[in-house]
């Protein structure tokens, strides 16, 4: 296979499903993570349909279980020579109360998934990153994870992202970790990046979002294909970039 290859966590569904199908319209050879493996096959098959010729295989893989994760990275060392774009999509929302009402063991959960599983996710396929000639990491975050955003009193989110502890304090922390991981990979020609994909219509926001996913999942794939010049270590939307 010449195609580049990819891998989307949390991607049976939402904003993960159609990076998928962006990635393939891009050109990718795509494996489709998915907690649950008949799911994930379903949604594969969704994209053969969609997408002429899609190269797209479904991985079980759960992000918050490291025997899964180690599974997934030894299937795809048997696969691939090595893995050009690994998208850390999957993720979970938690309460929506106010902080003082957050309850500690969802918010431990919530951390789980979006910044222990995208750790775990990176740590392990990183040998396969590291054999592309230059690799591509995004993550996922969210405008609600810039502490500049959450503390300007005129930012219009600000009242919805107050009730989002546990969601936007793990973001952060995934911001956090793509500011490090970039500077530690600094001197190869691997990138790594945040983005924030909009208010995108999935599930995880109970349909309310005023994006189509494959409006949002657009930005995915610009930093799945950044040219060797392209940043590295940043926090972007399709604006340009976020304070931190």
């Amino acid at each position: 296979m010449n195609a580049r290859t990819a891998l989307v966590t949390g991607a049976n569904r939402g904003l993960g499903l159609a990076a998928c199908q962006r990635l393939l319209e891009a050109g990718f050879q795509v494996f489709l993570g998915s907690r649950d493996q008949a799911r994930g096959e379903e949604a594969a098959d969704l994209l053969r349909r969609n997408v002429d010729g899609a190269l797209v295989s479904a991985v079980a893989l759960d992000v918050t279980d490291e025997a899964s994760v180690s599974s997934t990275a030894e299937h795809l060392e048997g696969l691939i020579p090595h893995l050009d774009a690994l998208v850390n999509n999957a993720g979970i929302s938690g309460p929506r109360v106010w902080p003082s009402e957050q309850p500690t063991d969802a918010m431990k959960q919530t951390f789980e998934v979006n910044f222990f599983g995208p750790h775990r996710v990176t740590r392990s396929l990183l040998p396969l990153l590291r054999a592309a000639p230059a690799a591509r990491i995004v993550n996922v975050s969210t405008s609600s994870g810039s502490l500049g955003n959450v503390a300007d009193p005129q930012w219009p989110y600000l009242a919805n992202a107050s009730r989002t502890l546990g969601y936007s304090a793990s973001k952060a922390a995934l911001n956090m970790e793509t500011i490090q991981l970039a500077y530690e990979l600094r001197d190869t020609k691997m990138k790594v990046n945040a983005i924030c994909p909009g208010y995108t219509a999935t599930a995880f926001n109970a349909f309310k979002g005023t994006r189509d996913p494959l409006v949002s999942a657009q930005i995915i794939v610009t930093y799945a294909t950044l040219e060797d010049d392209g940043p590295t270590g940043g926090f972007f939307d399709e604006q340009g970039a976020i304070r931190w």
